[in-house]
């Protein structure tokens, strides 16, 4: 049997609905339908949305937020690595190297205002602050002098790719520092996290 959250997503995941359209076809009642809906709000993978329905009691239609559209199966790693094969195929595998090049420099200007003035040491804490916003989970290990990467974005891709998809975290990572980076470990080869060497002197 389907779990009734997980049931309650798909049928979001096609139209919005009020509870007592959701109870009917879940086939469970109104109230075990607000307490699944309520779990599901409180995890941030349900919104609601009020509606004037005239006198009596508010009327909400539920639908899904952006993290859950994120647990439906989506093909982002896959078109990506069938792009990297196009270029390397018709292009050479230099031509991709430079297109990635250039795609990291483009994205380090976000934060290389931020940059301005400040101390190297300063520089990577921002840089970590950003880069956890956009999902990397990174820590800069001082006594190493290294940028530790727990999540690699493009994860996949580097798998069939290996250092050529590392190219962008180096060039990304050595535009907004204004510093040379260099890789260390990578999750590819076994350890635990990617690391990146920030030379701050």
């Amino acid at each position: 049997m389907k779990d009734s959250k997980r049931e309650i997503l798909e049928i979001l995941k096609k139209e919005e609905y009020p509870i007592d359209e959701l109870s009917q076809k879940l086939n469970i009642s109104p109230t075990a339908t607000r307490q699944h809906l309520m779990i599901l709000e409180r995890d941030d993978l349900v919104k609601k949305r009020k509606i004037n329905v005239g006198m009596g009691r508010p009327k909400y239609i539920y639908s899904l937020t952006e993290k859950a559209e994120l647990l439906f199966p989506k093909a982002y790693e896959n078109f990506l690595k069938w792009v990297i094969e196009e270029v390397i195929d018709t292009q050479g595998e230099e031509k991709m190297r430079e297109m990635i090049r250039s795609i990291a420099r483009k994205n380090a200007q976000r934060v290389l205002e931020k940059m301005a003035g400040k101390p190297i040491r300063e520089k990577i804490d921002i840089l970590i602050q950003f880069a956890n916003d956009m999902g990397y989970y990174m820590e800069f290990d001082e006594s190493e002098g290294l940028i530790k990467v727990y999540n690699c974005l493009f994860s996949k891709s580097a798998e069939t790719f290996g250092p050529l998809i590392c190219i962008y975290d180096i060039e990304f990572f050595g535009t907004v520092l204004g510093t040379p980076i260099q890789r260390r470990d990578s999750k590819t080869a076994g350890s635990k996290y990617c690391s990146f060497h920030v030379t701050l002197t």
